[in-house]
């Protein structure tokens, strides 16, 4: 039986390093418009 730490290695184990690296700064780097001041919120949408 696989222990946890093995399972999470197992499924990540795909993920190239450039890959993290760009999920990485996607998460933490504030996008240009962010920074710019241009940066609007979503349009609001009704559900159900």
């Amino acid at each position: 039986m696989a222990t946890r730490a093995q399972k999470r290695t197992d499924q990540t184990a795909n993920v190239t390093e450039q890959e993290v690296l760009e999920m990485a700064q996607d998460a933490y780097w504030p996008k240009a418009e962010a920074l710019d001041g241009t940066w609007t919120p979503p349009a609001v949408e009704r559900v159900g």
